[in-house]
């Protein structure tokens, strides 16, 4: 049964299993309604929220920091208003995207309540970075919904179930040798042939 659970363990899609679970966090209401997602900037820390920028209906760009609070608001100048209004995503965050919802099994976010759905990724460089993905949902009455998930903890929660299934293994192999296996070779053994 444990090594059946170790099949399972890696062949299921715990990333997918992982993000289902996660429950969406209702962030603090803007000053402002939301016109328009301008940035989001994905932290180091796991256990802090995506920085946000968002363009407001007062014509102004508010930000809330990792912890979920705004904190800043400016009125853009000309230029850059014409650059948060014009900012889509690039096609490197796009392609990020997709390689994300597609090794997730992750589909698009639907919802009719919701005014502006807004989907971010961030895709790992190196071997001990993490994959991030957001979601950010801005309802129609102005609340906004956060869901934010790293490859880092369901990749911890299988390595750590797999140690422990391994070591378990190890440990009760010796209790089934000792059991079915007789190793003492100093034992007489019956001498079938004698007469």
């Amino acid at each position: 049964m444990p090594i059946v659970g170790l099949i399972v363990l890696w062949n299921i899609n715990i990333y997918k299993i992982w993000y289902d679970h996660i429950p969406w966090v209702k962030l603090e209401p803007s000053p402002s309604k939301v016109v328009k997602i301008h940035h989001v900037m994905f932290p180091y820390s796991p256990d802090r929220l995506p920085e946000l920028s968002v363009y407001a209906e007062d014509k102004k760009v508010h930000h809330m920091n990792g912890n979920g609070q705004w904190d800043s608001a400016y009125r853009p100048d000309y230029f850059q208003l014409g650059s948060i209004k014009a900012s889509t995503i690039s096609p490197y965050e796009s392609a990020c995207i997709t390689k994300i919802q597609s090794a997730w099994a992750l589909d698009d976010e639907q919802d009719q309540n919701a005014a502006i759905i807004y989907t971010r990724g961030s895709c790992a460089y190196r071997s001990y970075d993490d994959n991030k993905y957001a979601v950010y949902k801005i309802m129609q009455n102005d609340d906004i919904w956060v869901k934010y998930v790293t490859d880092e903890k369901p990749r911890e929660f299988r390595k750590w179930v797999t140690f422990s299934i391994c070591l378990f293994l190890a440990l009760s192999s010796l209790f089934w040798i000792h059991l079915f296996i007789d190793f003492d070779f100093m034992k007489l053994k019956p001498d079938y042939e004698s007469k």
